[in-house]
């Protein structure tokens, strides 16, 4: 997994200029987020979590003892709200507020054959007019582009020959994973394999919010600090010096 070195460089130092001391570890999202949502018995079996965030969609394949496969798309909720604003001449704002709201309610990612008969009554800036807009064309939108998203994904890892170790299924998280009918969408793309949206295991809250797939990923970097932090009271490396450790050592073969 490769990463922008300046980009961390600046969250390590705003953590560190915010909450006083230094980020201890790093971990990729994906990986973060299969610590809230996957049992240990889906870990060993195999699943692919795919975590749809605003700007970026991140993937990762476990299966037994670790991570078979691992990847990043850039395209996330943004982009779906950027067709919306193209296909639709709406302002940035109010796409992303329709998708938010009126779609969570009435909208799905795989289009329904009686989008045509409902319809979204869209009111200008100055409520002096207003149009229709079925929701054919709305869910039209949204269908090709999450499902453009996820064939890339489902080609990826057919290309590296691991679908086969996908025992469990598909598991989505993050913001994406609220857009409704996105998992049956999914399952069309992956070839009727089981899809499940991802929400964080036991977490001991009734704040029915932290219980969604937007929060799987801080979730699971609570869990994976604490698991960093067991191991260093056991005296062991963290996860960041065991990979800097094992970069010395192959700077050194070369």
């Amino acid at each position: 997994i490769h990463g922008q070195g300046n980009t961390i460089d600046t969250a390590c130092n705003l953590v560190a200029d915010v909450m006083g001391y230094p980020a201890t570890d790093m971990a990729f999202s994906a990986l973060a987020s299969s610590y809230a949502v996957l049992a240990p018995e889906e870990l060993e079996n195999g699943a692919l979590v795919i975590d749809i965030g605003a700007g970026v969609t991140e993937y990762a394949l476990f299966h037994g003892a670790g991570v078979f496969l691992s990847g990043q798309i850039t395209v996330g909720c943004n982009q779906v709200i950027n067709d919306l604003r193209i296909g639709l001449s709406l302002p940035t704002k109010r796409c992303q507020t329709l998708l938010e709201t009126e779609f969570a309610q009435e909208g799905s990612a795989v289009m329904r054959p009686d989008g045509r008969s409902r319809m979204l009554t869209i009111t200008n800036m100055t409520q002096t007019s207003s149009r229709n807009i079925p929701f054919s064309s709305i869910e039209q939108i949204v269908e090709l582009r999450l499902r453009e998203l996820f064939e890339v994904i489902r080609d990826r890892v057919q290309k590296e020959d691991a679908t086969s170790r996908i025992g469990t299924g598909v598991v989505l998280t993050g913001g994406g994973a609220c857009i409704p009918g996105i998992d049956k969408l999914a399952e069309q793309v992956f070839n009727n394999m089981p899809v499940t949206i991802g929400s964080p295991r036991m977490a001991v809250t009734s704040d029915a919010a932290l219980n969604s797939p937007r929060f799987a990923t801080p979730v699971g970097l609570l869990r994976l600090g604490r698991l960093s932090l067991e191991i260093g009271r056991h005296g062991q490396p963290s996860l960041r010096e065991q990979f800097m450790g094992d970069l010395s050592k192959l700077v050194n073969l070369i």
